[in-house]
């Protein structure tokens, strides 16, 4: 339930930012700066945790998937493979 309330409000600040960028496209520099600044900053923490702990953050996505209803390592959706 909490994902797609989540996806709503990424979904309707995703377009607001767009109307704002088509009508004032000065910000559009900087909103990609903004957005560049956080992308690095959010990449350099990951990085300096994986450091620190030896660890990669990717067992969220197996929890993210059992809550969901998905067993994790589940091939649902996914091509079939050649033999």
């Amino acid at each position: 339930m909490w994902y797609r309330v989540f996806a709503v409000i990424v979904g309707v600040l995703s377009l607001t930012v767009a109307l704002v960028v088509l009508v004032e496209p000065v910000l559009a520099l900087w909103l990609l700066i903004l957005l560049l600044a956080l992308g690095l900053f959010l990449m350099g923490m990951d990085r300096l945790l994986v450091g620190i702990t030896g660890q990669p953050m990717v067992h969220v996505i197996p929890v993210l998937a059992m809550k969901e209803g998905l067993e994790a390592g589940s091939t649902q959706g996914s091509p079939p493979t050649k033999p």
